[in-house]
C-alpha cells in the first residue's frame, strides 16, 4: 500500500496477511502550493491532520495529533527527488540496495507510479536489475506525458482531469524555471466532466507563468482564458483559437528550434488531437476520428 496516502493506507485493516508500504522519504521535496486535498481529516478519529512533509495533495509524511494514527514504516521508498520538465531522477531503496534511477518521464505522480510497480516487482521477487531496467526504459502511456511530432515540432501531451493533476502537470513543466509554450484545452462533454470550475483550483498563481506563452482551446476556451487572466497573465500572451487540431498548430508555430510545447487537455480534447497527430501505426490513432464524428 502507498503509505504516504491516508486513505490508501487505511486499507490495511481489512487484510488479514502482512502489509507492505511504499512511498517518498525526502525532506528536500514538499508540495508547491496549495492543491486541493481529497483528504485531510484522519478516518480513525476524525481530527485534521498534520504533515511533517506533504508531497503532493494529501500525500506525505502524516500523522494525527488526537489518537496517534500516523503513517507507517516505508520498506520500499524513494529518496534524493530530481525533477526536470522531461524526465526525473531518484534514488529507489528496494530494501537490500539503492537503484539510482533516471525516468524518461516527468512528474511526482510518475515516480509513485514507478516505485507502486517496482514494489509489486520487488514482493514477487524480480530482481533489481530488471526493475532498474525497466524504469530506465519505460515509455508515456496514451496522452499521459507522451510526446507527438507536429511538423517536425514537438509537443508533450500531458492529460488533466482535476486541480491535483494539473497543478502537477505544471509543477513539472515548470521545474526548471524557464518560460514555455503551453496549450490549455478545455472541453466539458460528458466523458471529461461538465463542470469546469475546478480549473479555478488549479495552482496556476504559485508558478511563474508571466513570460510564458499560452494557446487556450476546446469548447469552453475562453473559460480558460479567463483562469489565465485572474492567475496574471496579460492578454497578448494569450491566444484563443477554439478549433482544437489548429490550435495545435498555431503553438507548435510558435516554438523555437529544439523547443518543445506542453499540452494540457481534457479527455476528449487529447483524443481528438491524437486522432490528427499520433503516429499512423498507432492502433489507438482513429479513437479520435471516430469522436470527431459524433460516433
Amino acid at each position: 500500500l502507498n503509505g504516504d496516502d491516508p486513505l490508501v493506507s487505511s486499507l490495511k485493516r481489512y487484510v488479514e496477511g502482512e502489509v507492505i508500504f511504499f512511498g517518498i522519504n525526502d525532506k528536500n521535496l514538499k508540495a508547491i502550493g496549495n492543491a486541493a486535498m481529497d483528504s485531510k481529516d484522519c478516518l480513525n478519529c476524525g481530527h485534521e491532520l498534520l504533515y511533517d512533509n506533504r508531497y503532493l495533495g494529501h500525500l506525505g509524511d502524516w500523522k494525527c495529533p488526537n489518537c496517534g494514527e500516523k503513517r507507517e514504516n516505508l520498506k520500499y521508498f524513494v529518496s534524493d527527488v530530481d525533477l526536470k520538465p522531461n524526465f526525473s531522477t531518484f534514488v529507489l531503496n528496494s530494501g537490500k540496495e539503492d537503484l539510482k534511477i533516471k525516468m524518461p518521464m516527468p512528474g511526482l505522480y510518475n515516480i509513485y507510479n514507478g516505485l507502486a510497480a517496482a514494489a509489486a516487482s520487488l514482493v514477487l521477487g524480480i530482481a533489481s536489475p530488471a526493475i532498474s531496467h525497466s524504469l530506465h526504459n519505460c515509455e508515456a502511456a496514451f496522452g499521459r506525458m507522451e510526446i507527438i511530432d507536429v511538423n517536425n515540432k514537438r509537443a508533450m501531451l500531458l492529460l488533466v482531469k482535476n486541480p491535483t493533476g494539473a497543478s502537477q502537470a505544471l509543477s513539472a513543466i515548470f521545474s526548471d524555471g524557464r518560460p514555455k509554450k503551453i496549450g490549455l484545452f478545455l472541453n466539458d462533454n460528458f466523458a471529461d466532466g461538465t463542470d469546469v470550475s475546478w480549473i479555478w483550483d488549479v495552482d496556476f498563481e504559485t508558478f511563474n507563468l508571466k513570460e510564458s506563452t499560452f494557446v487556450v482551446s476546446g469548447i469552453r476556451a475562453e473559460d480558460m482564458a479567463l483562469r489565465l487572466k485572474y492567475a496574471g497573465i496579460e492578454g497578448d500572451k494569450i491566444i484563443i483559437n477554439k478549433n482544437l487540431v489548429e490550435s495545435v498548430t498555431v503553438l507548435t508555430s510558435l516554438l523555437d528550434r529544439d523547443e518543445m510545447a506542453y499540452i494540457l487537455p481534457t479527455y476528449t480534447a487529447m483524443i481528438e488531437i491524437r486522432g490528427n497527430f499520433a503516429s499512423k501505426n498507432d492502433d489507438l490513432c482513429n479513437m479520435g476520428k471516430i469522436t470527431k464524428r459524433g460516433i
